[in-house]
């Protein structure tokens, strides 16, 4: 779980209004009302004794009416008044980030009313806050998703990188620390058919078992120090020992508009292995994703990152996960990403980005240096994991020099619809000159559609999708469901290359394509249902040349939880 994942409006102390000040001036307004009312009341008295009752009781009702008018007009205007006030305390507490461009047409002044005329009956606070409100809402440019919530700021799960439970503070504000969770909790069901050959001697392929499984429970901690630091640790405690460790990231962001990234941390590598596994659309990812987590992932490294409203860069050297160096020279490599979303709105986005590394692999070495071993291996289990063990596989590939990959990636969404789908080709170019080079591929679409309106989240300063906030959250005594998504897709895997040449390094990895049907409930932002239909074909030749292809049928039910 990557500590990004892939999340300005500044409003200066002095130009921010203070309740005193709005009390102080009010009760100033209300005092002068009713010192003007008794020395009206005393000229009207005046009136009544030189001019006669009549004419002093016409004036008087006159000019009582016009003051009635004009009070009940100020107070319109100190109502809005404080309304404004508490639209400034919300904005006040948002830490700036790297201004993005202002795309917003400026305002038509409104024309002065005749000094004739009545003054024009104040807006109701609902119709003025609309346009505010809904542009707040259809765009994330200058809102900083590591922000807490000031004062009686309300927190929005849609735009914040932190869960619901509100960070501890120090006085002055420098420091904050906050803790997170997750827990996912899966039930599979697998219908299998025979397998080609010999399933007892010849197959790879594993007889794959129904159950349950807790696929994650992470705990986290994390928060600000001072202006310019973010830090995060998480722990999966699915995995065991240092292979736990989910992110254990410093954030520098000093050097604006670049941050740095130190620590154990997500690869960077494509759209669906960017988004956080709680925030797809299906309970595991495609087979394609094989590419993005084989260098695996989380890993060590450094990276420096580049956002905005409309584009996501970032680059690093990123070596290997916790725990993997032994007796072995750690493998390393250059990662990068870049994406542009020309339009990058809360219900309208265009997605497009490209990503790739280019590894030297981990070399394990024999004893006196003789016999050392560079290995890599792809491979993806069913797109239910509940059995983990993995439907296709290359298995380890030896005599490596360097491999790499690059992939194409876009989305688009449109309000309740969404598509998104990604193409990548990895190779491996040997060390051994009497073997061959390698090269595999794989891609992805899907699409999907909210039942209920709501949009998926594209977040472009995440360059990836983030938390959906049903419109009417799950109450049984409100008659509210919350929020419910249907998902289709379709992914494709191959990892055969120079299958009749096994004796010049030839592999039989298998190519297999799965085909999914989705439902997503969202109860709320945090908690969500998943129920997933997928059907997997696989064309697999054993490495005596036997046909062990399968077909799988699986049934996967998630229920997940998110603080």
């Amino acid at each position: 779980m990557e500590v990004w994942e892939s999340r300005d409006l500044c409003v200066q102390p002095h130009c921010s209004m203070r309740r005193n000040d709005v009390a102080n001036g009010h009760n100033k307004k209300t005092g002068d009302r009713r010192v003007a009312k008794e020395l009206i009341g005393g000229s009207l008295i005046v009136a009544m004794i030189g001019g006669g009752l009549g004419v002093a009781r016409a004036d008087d009702g006159t000019l009582l009416d016009r003051l009635e008018k004009q009070e009940q007009q100020i107070q319109a205007q100190d109502a809005r008044i404080a309304e404004l006030e508490a639209m400034v305390r919300a904005l006040a507490g948002e830490k700036s980030l790297p201004p993005a461009a202002d795309t917003t047409e400026p305002a038509t002044p409104a024309a002065a009313p005749s000094p004739a005329s009545e003054p024009p009956a104040p807006a109701s606070s609902e119709q003025a806050a609309a346009p505010a409100k809904a542009a707040a809402e259809d765009s994330y440019a200058g809102f900083d998703p590591f922000a807490t919530p000031a004062g009686g700021a309300s927190y929005n799960p849609e735009r914040s990188f932190f869960g619901p439970l509100r960070h501890l503070e120090s006085e002055d504000g420098n420091y904050s620390l906050g803790f997170s969770g997750l827990i996912q909790t899966d039930v599979g069901f697998y219908a299998q058919e025979s397998q080609g050959g010999n399933a007892t001697t010849q197959s790879l392929i594993p007889d794959f078992n129904s159950g349950s499984n807790i696929r994650r429970a992470v705990l986290g901690v994390s928060g600000t120090i001072l202006d310019d630091f973010l830090y995060a640790f998480s722990y999966d405690f699915h995995d065991t020992g240092s292979a736990g460790v989910r992110s254990a990231v410093v954030v520098y962001r000093g050097l604006d508009p670049v941050w740095l990234i130190v620590g154990q941390q997500n690869n960077a590598i494509g759209l669906e292995a960017s988004t956080h596994a709680e925030q797809r659309s299906f309970i595991e990812a495609s087979l394609q994703s094989a590419f993005a987590f084989g260098p695996g992932t989380p890993s060590l490294g450094i990276a420096a990152l580049n956002r905005s409203q409309h584009h996501y860069l970032r680059f690093g050297i990123i070596g290997e996960q916790l725990g993997t160096q032994g007796d072995s020279d750690e493998g390393w490599g250059i990662h990068g990403r870049a994406a542009w979303a020309p339009i990058a709105e809360r219900t309208e986005a265009i997605h497009l980005g490209v990503s790739g590394y280019w590894r030297y692999p981990t070399t394990t070495r024999g004893a006196g240096n003789i016999g050392n071993s560079t290995l890599v291996d792809f491979g993806s289990a069913a797109e239910i994991k509940v059995d983990e063990r993995r439907i296709l596989d290359t298995g380890n590939i030896s005599d490596i020099d360097h491999y790499y990959y690059g992939g194409l990636e876009a989305a688009a969404v449109y309000g309740p619809f969404s598509v998104q789908a990604e193409y990548g080709r990895a190779g491996i170019a040997r060390s051994n000159d009497r073997l061959t080079d390698l090269n595999f591929d794989g891609y992805y679409v899907f699409g999907s559609y909210f039942l209920t309106g709501e949009s998926r989240n594209y977040f472009p300063r995440f360059g990836a999708f983030w938390r959906v906030n049903p419109k009417e959250p799950l109450s049984l005594s409100k008659n509210q469901w919350g929020a419910w998504e249907l998902a289709a897709r379709f992914s494709h895997l191959n990892l055969n290359d120079g299958v009749g040449n096994l004796a010049t390094g030839g592999i039989r990895g298998g190519k297999g394509s799965s085909y999914t049907i989705g439902i997503n409930w969202y109860m709320n932002a945090f908690v969500r249902m998943m129920l997933n239909y997928v059907h997997t074909e696989t064309d697999k030749l054993s490495p005596t040349g036997l046909q062990e292809g399968t077909t799988v049928n699986a049934v996967g039910l998630r229920m997940q939880v998110e603080w």
